[in-house]
């Protein structure tokens, strides 16, 4: 087994940055992008857009991203729909304001929504208890759990740390059903107190939809594509993509300086319903998007001006619930001074100006949506790309340019890069690679066998072509090869850095020196409290060792 004890870290990424060769996104996109090129209507834009499809395609050449979908609506009227770049770089095909992409979190809103049909239908209440309508819901905490109502759902003030459950959902495919999701919440350690801040959560989404399934004479999906897009004219889907639209899909991609860009098929849009589909697998295009906005901007009204949300829970979604942070950046460059999440929403004052909007981001789709009343303007933003720099400088180019159209306009591909240089770099000064000795005390065969945690369910480690490899039975793409490190602990190397970074696997001991179980921690010398791993623990479910 090779030594790992001054094996480099790999630091292609650092919070969605992506360090970029020159000249790579050029030589990948130049041909096909001039191959594409159709003519892009910028004449009802300000004309602080006037080169806004230029701006466009040096945005997706800047952030390797393969093509992006972009709408304006404005005053009532789409002012702006086209795709830019492609949507599957192995065929050369093209992004449409058709083409489907996965909204990411997006999607969280119209969860919300969707629950809010429900209470006006008058079969739930934004304050019912989740008990009382999922009696097997249970955190924790007892009276977290009889206290826990459906806004809390949609809030992120749980008191679980940020992105807690998510093991549960990616790196895709998950085997955990549904209700196995919820009865899991159980095993998960609060982070704080109920309700004192906002950390984000997918698996209270899936909860809520859970709670619209016991209140409707079907599924939750069906009350998303019959209540709200039907009404609206969106051929939009929550339960998977039908055959007769998967003609025009977006795959997604991720780049790295090693490979270039590739594809992430693991997390394409599929024509199989996904366990995550209320907190970010809802699909949907750019024309069908805005129809969506465009009830947002008109107080809860569809195309024929009939009321899809009366006033009060029109308002309820929109509303400000749960404190956020304002960031010195956000102070710096939107001139924010508050900001709060409601019901799948986040509402932010920016150029003094209410914008309420979702960002969205799995491997290989980032997406960005927003709507801002006082100027009657809507704003979608998907593409097939794992950079949040192309999401970003594209929506806050078309933002500024109408929320203020007098002031100088930033070069927000050049803000975007220069931000995610500097974090980069602010990493790399303070990070410390782990070292070990690179052996372990036992022979590599005493570490095989089966594992399983209470809520997460087995694992198998196994030699494979002289290699010690991992695999989770209930998360598949979860697999890796071990590297020994120190004492009785190795480094895992995921198979899938996109989605899981390095990791140490510290197995224990008894006093006979066998191996009895091992728990997961980052690859850090840093001590953290906080982590995807901290309410596992794995113990031997056999003593029969695996052959070598």
């Amino acid at each position: 087994m090779a030594s790992v004890a001054n094996k480099p870290c790999s630091l292609l990424t650092f919070t969605g940055a992506v360090v970029r060769g020159a000249g790579i996104a050029a030589l990948v996109f130049a041909s096909a992008l001039a191959a594409k090129e159709i003519e892009k209507d910028t004449s009802a834009l300000p004309p602080a857009l006037s080169s806004l499809p230029e701006t466009i395609e040096r945005t997706i050449s800047t952030f390797n991203t393969p093509g992006v979908s972009v709408g304006i609506l404005h005053e009532g009227k789409t002012v702006y729909l086209a795709g830019h770049g492609l949507r599957d770089v192995e065929s050369d095909a093209p992004v449409t304001p058709d083409t489907y992409f996965y909204l990411a979190s997006v999607s969280k809103a119209i969860t919300a929504a969707s629950l809010g049909v429900l209470v006006q239908d008058s079969k739930l209440n934004w304050d019912d208890k989740v008990t009382d309508h999922l009696p097997a819901f249970q955190l924790s905490d007892p009276w977290v759990t009889r206290e826990f109502t459906v806004r809390d759902l949609l809030t992120h003030r749980s008191g679980l740390a940020s992105g807690a459950g998510d093991t549960m959902l990616w790196p895709a495919p998950s085997r955990f059903s549904r209700d196995e999701i919820i009865h899991n919440l159980r095993f998960l350690t609060p982070q704080s107190s109920f309700r004192s801040q906002f950390a984000y959560n997918n698996v209270m989404y899936i909860t809520a939809s859970a709670v619209a399934d016991n209140l409707v004479d079907g599924q939750w999906a069906d009350l998303v594509e019959q209540r709200l897009f039907q009404p609206l004219g969106m051929s939009c889907f929550a339960a998977g993509l039908p055959d007769n639209a998967s003609d025009n899909v977006a795959n997604g991609y991720g780049y790295s300086e090693e490979q270039g860009l590739y594809a992430i098929p693991r997390n394409n849009v599929s024509e199989d319903a996904r366990v995550w589909s209320a907190a970010g697998a809802i699909t949907c295009n750019t024309r069908d998007m805005l129809k969506w906005l465009s009830m947002w901007l008109t107080k809860g009204k569809t195309p024929d001006g009939q009321t899809l949300f009366e006033e009060s829970t029109f308002d309820t979604l929109i509303s400000p619930v749960t404190p956020l942070y304002v960031s010195g950046v956000d102070k710096q460059w939107f001139q924010t001074e508050y900001s709060g999440y409601a019901l799948g929403w986040r509402v932010t004052d920016q150029f003094s100006h209410n914008v309420i909007s979702h960002t969205g981001t799995i491997s290989g789709y980032q997406t960005f949506v927003a709507f801002v009343p006082s100027k009657n303007l809507g704003v979608v933003v998907l593409n097939n790309g794992s950079d949040y720099g192309t999401r970003g400088a594209i929506m806050q180019t078309i933002l500024q340019a109408y929320l203020e159209p007098d002031s100088e306009q930033r070069d927000w591909i050049a803000a975007y890069s220069e931000f995610q240089k500097d974090r980069q770099a602010r990493f790399l000064a303070s990070y410390q690679q782990p070292h070990g000795s690179g052996s372990v005390l036992l022979a590599t065969s005493e570490y095989l066998g089966h594992y399983a945690d209470r809520w997460f369910g087995a694992i198998t480690i196994e030699k494979q072509h002289d290699k010690m490899r991992i695999q989770s039975e209930k998360m598949p793409s979860l697999t890796g090869t071990l590297e020994p490190f120190e004492d009785h602990t190795f480094v895992i190397r995921w198979d899938n850095p996109d989605a899981m970074e390095d990791a140490f696997i510290h197995f224990e001991v008894s006093t006979q020196r066998r191996v009895t179980g091992f728990t997961l921690y980052p690859y850090t010398v840093k001590e953290k409290r906080n982590h995807a791993y901290r309410d596992m623990h794995f113990t031997r479910s056999s003593e029969i060792k695996l052959n070598d």
